[in-house]
């Protein structure tokens, strides 16, 4: 394959991170705090997929679980204003039916960040993405079961 990935050999010298993943981290990132000109940062996102050989929703299918396990090391310090807990988000929501893939590591994040000790905007943000998630996936994909089955204790839990 040609591109960033084979260029690189898959990773960015120095770095642990596949070029890949933190292409698609940076430009999520970018994408969460920007309002201007979304339609060039999915431009973008799409060029990534491109090079990757597959489309976008593939891209979220290979990088998904590597984006969810990078930021899962700093969500216990997360606010509702933390960059990372907005970029966690915006990238749940744009996984689509990758989501239930990755829901046991996603389930902690969760779970941790909706704790009773926890920041109540923080808690209420979490609760409104894990609303959105329930709302906007499919419900014949098997990421609205697993949804489904992690989303019961977390609502029971905040309530």
């Amino acid at each position: 394959s040609s591109g960033i990935n084979a260029e690189y050999g898959g990773k960015i010298p120095g770095w642990r991170i596949p070029c890949p993943v933190y292409l698609l981290l940076r430009l999520c990132s970018v994408y969460q705090r920007s309002g201007e000109n979304p339609a060039e940062i999915e431009t973008m996102i799409g060029q990534l997929a491109t090079l990757q050989d597959v489309a976008v929703e593939g891209l979220y299918e290979r990088h998904a679980a590597s984006l969810v396990e990078l930021l899962s090391g700093q969500h216990r310090d997360w606010t509702r204003h933390s960059p990372d807990q907005n970029l966690f988000g915006e990238l749940l929501l744009r996984s689509g039916p990758t989501c239930g893939e990755i829901m046991p590591a996603v389930y902690q994040i969760f779970k941790d960040c909706t704790a009773t000790e926890k920041d109540p905007e923080l808690r209420m943000t979490m609760f409104t993405l894990l609303g959105r998630l329930l709302r906007d996936t499919p419900v014949t994909s098997e990421a609205s079961k697993q949804l489904s089955l992690f989303s019961v204790p977390i609502i029971t839990e905040i309530v």
